[in-house]
């Protein structure tokens, strides 16, 4: 293996999610791209909302990368989403099973999952945080019938009203 000059000396903790259904074929082959941009993150708590706002999982496998497995450049991904700074592309075709680590599975109900996201969302820009969630679960009457069941609430489910300019 050849050194890599972007992660030779880094101690940084590298992640990896998919959907649980790859976890089998990603422990045995490791990770295959035909692209040659494997998707990373450095940070776990930024997991969730990969999983949902990018790769609309609501479970998913999360496994720690080891840097040695680590070839290509690391370049910044070019997303626009909260918490963007921690994700990374590694331009390269494959990451061997020997350098990944499964670590688990995460499992959220589609609802809880929207919530911990959102919340997130909130925090980050200054808003409070059950005004903005109830806000949304209004609008949602199935997110709304869980979100009042789960926190013994009484949110009135607002059908969205249509825009005609």
């Amino acid at each position: 293996m050849r050194p890599n000059k972007f992660t030779q000396k880094t101690t940084t903790t590298y992640y990896h999610i998919s959907a649980i259904k790859n976890k089998e074929s990603i422990l045995a082959n490791g990770l295959i791209s035909d692209e040659s941009e494997i998707f990373l993150c450095t940070s776990f708590d930024q997991l969730k909302m990969i999983a949902f706002n990018q790769l609309f999982l609501n479970e998913y496998s999360i496994f720690e990368v080891s840097t040695e497995g680590l070839t290509g450049e690391i370049i910044q991904d070019n997303v626009a989403e909260v918490g963007s700074g921690f994700q990374y592309i590694v331009k390269q075709n494959k990451i061997e099973s020997k350098y990944l680590k499964f670590v688990n599975d995460a499992k959220f109900h589609y609802f809880d999952l929207a919530e911990d996201t959102n919340r997130v969302k909130a925090r980050v820009f200054g808003m409070d945080e059950d005004q903005y969630i109830e806000m949304l679960v209004s609008t949602n009457e199935k997110w709304c019938e869980h979100y009042n069941a789960k926190y013994n609430k009484n949110i009135s489910y607002n059908q969205p009203k249509v825009f005609n300019p």
